[in-house]
């Protein structure tokens, strides 16, 4: 009958990993949590304009992957033929419909397009518009997000931000 040796089986269990020689890795994962803390402000150092950019752009990228991917998908049916060219065609046809039943999401996607390019407000701005004054929370492809102030969300299409008068607040400050 094997016998453990005490040598190699220690009395009390290490608290935390042990890697060669005994010695604990410090390393990010066993950071205190106050340090963790410490650091979000220098991680968090990115423009609220760069911040607004890059949300968008991710939304974009995930949009444009998935229309990618769609027409991927679309382009095995050329192996089959005449259904393929049928299949193609009712689809330019149901796009057209689409289209112009889509009419508005589609301007509030291009407007979101416009928002994210030519930057008249950003995410963090304090802005007036249609009476309605508040920071502005989030920008989307298709809306965008007003605080107000009083724990509610003011959910504003962007095709009315961009056909309708905007007061920013934040001018050039960029710490509003």
């Amino acid at each position: 009958m094997p016998t453990a040796s005490a040598a190699s089986t220690p009395r009390i269990a290490a608290h935390g990993p042990q890697f060669e020689g005994g010695k604990e890795r410090s390393d990010l994962a066993t950071v205190p949590p106050a340090r963790l803390a410490s650091m979000a402000p220098e991680v968090s150092q990115v423009s609220r304009g760069t911040r607004t950019r890059l949300t968008i752009l991710r939304r974009l990228l995930l949009l444009g992957a998935f229309l990618v991917v769609a027409a991927i998908v679309l382009a095995q049916f050329t192996s089959l033929g005449r259904l393929a060219a049928g299949i193609f065609a009712s689809t330019a046809v149901l796009g057209l419909i689409i289209g112009f039943a889509a009419q508005n999401t589609i301007s509030n996607l291009i407007a979101g397009i416009l928002i994210a390019v030519t930057q008249p407000i950003r995410i963090g701005d304090r802005i007036t518009f249609e009476e309605r004054e508040g920071r502005v929370a989030d920008i989307t492809l298709s809306y965008t997000y007003v605080d107000p102030g009083d724990g509610s969300r003011v959910v504003i299409p962007n095709q009315l931000l961009v056909e309708g008068i905007v007061h920013n607040h934040s001018g050039a400050d960029t710490t509003a």
